[in-house]
């Protein structure tokens, strides 16, 4: 095997990854918004009511959200878990996690 292989195989991944990104943004596709809060359901609910003893994140608009995030992220509120979680994402993750919550609100 050719060092060149191995490459190719990069090239391959990341040309793979970024069709499948472009594919969730496309018409008709599943926002970034839906797919980073696909990884609250379990605790927040599949439509952001709440769950268990998690807030409903449905209720808040985008920039309470984002707030409220980014003091899980700060330390200046206080959790168990959510202060490891907000850790893992972004600003531009923050605020499309916040507009999709804040565009479920009934």
């Amino acid at each position: 095997m050719t060092r060149i292989t191995p490459l190719i195989y990069l090239i391959a991944a990341g040309a793979t990854a970024l069709a499948a990104s472009a594919a969730v943004h496309g018409e008709g596709g599943v926002s970034r918004g839906a797919l980073l809060a696909s990884m609250c359901n379990t605790c927040h609910g599949p439509d952001g009511s709440g769950a268990k003893s998690a807030a409903a994140l449905n209720d808040l608009d985008a920039e309470e959200l984002v707030e409220t995030m980014q003091a899980f992220q700060s330390g200046e509120e206080e959790s168990t878990i959510m202060g490891r979680h907000a850790t893992g994402y972004s600003e531009d993750e923050i605020k499309a996690l916040a507009a999709h919550y804040a565009g479920s609100q009934k």
